[in-house]
Formats: structure tokens, sequence, C-alpha cells
């Protein structure tokens, strides 16, 4: 990679996700599938308009978040949620392109039973977005944290929805059977911690 790499992320060959796959993405608009198995990069995904910070993959799609990589650029979207193909991923050839003018997505996770992809955004909210994606990308997103989600993660067998934020606070979520979420009772600790 000739940029710093801001995700990296198991890809699932199979119904859950192996170790024989692995994909990247970097600031400078770079997207790779590498194959572990044969030890060299599969594919890459060129596109320098764009700077990728987040991604999600299946054994067919890759989702990687981008904003625009110059401040120039006037746009009517703060990110762009972009599907690629990962069959036609030479090149900079995009299924398709999903703006979000009032949300900043800083992480992705997939939840491939459900046919769910879920986002953290800076402003503390989850974004839930059902497949196909073109109508799931309007409903509105779940307040969680006061903060920027930093991390989300979903458990192996898809039934749980976990999320941390970056005022420290950490989620968990039921998913049901219809592909919605519920967020569990809300604990808090009786003690502060603090280290000298």
């Amino acid at each position: 990679n000739s940029q710093k790499v801001r995700a990296l992320q198991w890809a699932a060959t199979t119904h859950y996700p192996t170790d024989t796959r692995l994909v990247s993405c970097t600031m400078d608009g770079m997207v790779m599938d590498w194959s572990l198995r044969e030890l060299r990069k599969e594919a890459d995904h060129i596109d320098k308009r764009f700077q990728y910070h987040a991604l999600a993959s299946d054994e067919k799609c890759i989702w990687v978040v981008g904003t625009p990589a110059s401040s120039q650029t006037e746009t009517k979207w703060k990110v762009k949620l972009r599907e690629i193909e990962t069959t036609n991923m030479h090149g900079d050839a995009v299924a398709n392109d999903y703006e979000f003018p009032d949300l900043h997505l800083t992480t992705l996770c997939l939840a491939s039973q459900h046919r769910l992809l879920f986002g953290g955004c800076s402003d503390g909210s989850i974004k839930l977005m059902t497949f196909p994606l073109q109508g799931g990308i309007h409903d509105p997103p779940i307040l969680a944290h006061s903060g920027n989600v930093n991390k989300i993660a979903v458990s192996f067998d898809e039934n749980m929805f976990f999320s941390v934020g970056q005022d420290g606070s950490f989620y968990i979520f039921d998913i049901k059977e219809d592909g919605r979420t519920t967020k569990r009772e809300t604990l808090y600790a009786e003690e502060i911690l603090i280290s000298k």
C-alpha cells in the first residue's frame, strides 16, 4: 500500500468469515482483495477522487465508505457508501453509490444472514441498512453514543450487535428475526476507575 491503511477485515468466502481472504482500504482511494492461501493480491479497485475510511464485505460485494479526496470538490453529500462487486473489482468500476448528505459513517459491519449492513456514525448514531440498499439507506439512524462510534461488531450467530463509542460507552443490541434491533437495558457502573 502506498498510503495509510484505514480499514482491514477478514472477508467471508462462505456463510461465515474464514481466514483465506482479507480486504483493505486506504486513504488514497484504493481497495484491495488479498488471498492468504496464495499470499498475493487478488484484485484492487482504485478511485483517487475518494479517501476510503471503512469497509465491510461478503463473498460477492465489498462496501466501502468514501469522502471526497479534495476539499475543493463541491458535493451535496458528506459520505458515499460504495458497493463494489468482487468479480468486477479491477479499475474504478462501482456497482452502486449511495449518498449520505447528513451522516458521516465511520465504521461498517455486515450481518449476512439477516442481510443487514450496520454503519457507525460520527454523531454517535448507528445506521441500520437493509438489502437491497436502494430503499434501506433511508431508514432513520438509532441514537446510541454521545460521540464518534469507534467500532461495531456482530456476534458469530448474528443475534447480537455490539457498539463502542468515543465517549467510553458500550452498547449491546438484540437482532430480531425480521432484522429489527432493540437496545438492551443500559447499566451504569457504581465506581469510577482512574489511574494516575
